[in-house]
Parts: structure tokens; C-alpha cells; sequence
């Protein structure tokens, strides 16, 4: 089965602003002027003050993520850092308290994978991956209803239970994460949900043990959506596609050592749906 996904056409055409589909045009959102950035937002703001979580936190893991893009050449971002979480801060506002540096790109391009049996794929030329375990939730309708922080801080907890259950595996057994890194906020809040650590304790969780390739927790080991590449409704589709390079040992200077077991999230708490998956190296 070959699964495929991408965008062409739309995006660049509106000379600098938002893609036409992050501004939704039903009723309840295009008259506000509200976009996907403002929806994240309102789930950040609320998250930032509850827990106290200082700003320049999410600001450190999105210079983090996008070093690593820096140092990918077939980023987009490629060559653009190093950024500090100065930097980060110093952007221009779009959605308080999110900077430019702190959203995602918004690029042409495609990824696809291809999934069959483990018979068949041990006959290929490349080393199969197998899929461990996934699950996925769904709240409501994304960009519809403005989400809230106590409806959809912790989605995809639920997800990410069932996904581990089934795998046999913990949090601590992951070795290489790739993230749905739409904004800066959702790496932290995606680490609490997944079980990796306590509500409010994402960013010291990440900051603390390193989410470079040569950090204890590597995180969005090709710059992510924030600078490597966001395909529309191909972006979950690149995580994929990210895993399987890592578990396959493919990823060159930005290979983490000794992957075994790498987890992949789609969508998050603004767009109040969410996906897990647990890929691993076949035995």
C-alpha cells in the first residue's frame, strides 16, 4: 500500500502571508480574522500562565529544532542559524506569545511511504521498519470551535496509552522522538502527553536532557516542521518518513546513535485531533 501526501501551487502565491488553509472560511472563524497560529495560541496562553513556564523555554526548543535544520542541507532553513532563544524571542509577534521563530514553515513539496508485510518488505533493498503500535483521538473539528486548554492540553494522552499498550514499550524505550512541531508550544505539551513527564514539566524535560541528535532525548532529528519542511497534509507523512531514515540508520551527521524505537505524532492541541505511532528497527 502506497500512502502519499503533499502540496503544490498553494503556497508562496499570497506574497509572504499565512497559506489559504490555515484560514479557515467558515462562519465561525473568518469573521474574527482568526488563523491555525491564533488557534495554538489560545491553548499556549492558558498553559504558559497555569504552569508558570517562562516563554524563553518554548523560545530554547525552537532555536534547538531549527539549529538542527541549520545544520540539514536539504532543509529549507538549511544555512539560516544558528539561532539563540534570544533570536527566537527578537522575531516578529504573529500570535502572542508565539514569534515567527516559533511557527512552522509552510512549503511545497510531497513524501510518501509505502507499507506491506514483513515478508515482503525483508525482500526489498532497504531494511523494513514495523510499525509497533499507533492510535489517534479526535475532539471536534479543527478550527471550528476555538479550542480550550482544559479540553485539549493533555489530547492524544489516550492515544499515546493505547499506542504503548500495544507495543509492549514505555516512554523510556524511545530513542529518537519526531514530533508534530507546529509550533514551539506543542514539543513540551506532546512530552506531557505522551507520558514522558508531568503536566506543566515538558520544556524542563526537553531543555534538561538535550533534543539535539547528540542529546538523551533527540528531538525532530531533520529541523521539523519549524525548518526543514510542512507539506500541508503531508507533514505527518515527513515524521515518517524522518523515523524510518533514523531507524535505518540513513540520517548521516544528524544520525542518532543506536535508534532503535522512534515515535511519531501528527496534529496536536490546536487542531484539538492527534496521532501516535511507534515505529522499530525489524528483528
Amino acid at each position: 500500500m502506497l500512502i502519499v501526501s503533499g502540496q503544490a501551487g498553494g503556497v508562496g502565491k499570497d506574497h509572504g502571508r499565512v497559506a489559504s488553509y490555515t484560514r479557515p472560511e467558515n462562519e465561525f472563524v473568518a469573521p474574527f480574522g482568526s488563523f491555525t497560529a491564533a488557534q495554538f495560541a489560545l491553548v499556549a496562553q492558558v498553559y504558559l500562565q497555569r504552569y508558570g513556564v517562562e516563554h524563553e523555554k518554548l523560545a530554547s526548543i525552537s532555536a534547538a529544532i531549527r539549529n538542527t535544520g541549520h545544520s540539514n542541507p536539504a532543509a529549507v532553513m538549511a544555512g539560516r542559524g544558528p539561532y539563540t532563544a534570544a533570536d527566537i524571542l527578537a522575531a516578529p509577534m504573529i500570535a502572542e506569545p508565539f514569534t515567527l521563530l516559533e511557527l512552522c514553515l509552510a512549503t511545497e513539496g510531497a513524501a510518501a511511504i509505502i507499507v506491506t508485510t514483513l515478508e515482503r518488505a525483508r525482500s526489498c533493498r532497504r531494511d523494513p521498519v514495523v510499525i509497533l503500535g499507533g492510535g489517534a483521538e479526535w475532539a471536534r473539528q479543527q478550527y471550528v470551535d476555538p479550542p480550550r486548554y482544559d479540553d485539549v492540553g493533555m489530547i492524544g494522552a489516550d492515544a499515546a496509552a493505547r499506542t504503548f499498550e500495544m507495543s509492549g514499550l514505555q516512554p523510556e524505550d524511545v530513542d529518537v522522538l519526531e514530533l508534530y512541531d507546529i509550533t514551539s508550544f506543542e514539543v513540551p505539551r506532546q512530552l506531557e502527553a505522551l507520558g514522558f513527564c508531568n503536566p506543566g514539566e515538558g520544556s524542563d524535560f526537553a531543555l534538561e536532557r538535550g533534543i539535539g541528535v547528540d542529546g538523551r532525548l533527540p528531538i525532530n532529528t531533520d529541523g521539523g516542521l519549524l525548518a526543514f519542511s510542512h507539506l500541508g497534509l503531508g507533514g505527518p507523512t515527513l515524521k515518517v518518513v524522518e523515523a524510518v531514515r533514523q531507524l535505518r540508520g540513513e540520517a548521516g551527521h544528524l544520525q542518532v546513535s543506536d535508534a532503535e524505537i522512534a515515535l511519531v505524532t501528527g496534529a496536536g492541541s490546536g487542531a484539538q485531533y492527534h496521532n501516535v505511532m511507534l515505529l522499530g528497527r525489524a528483528r
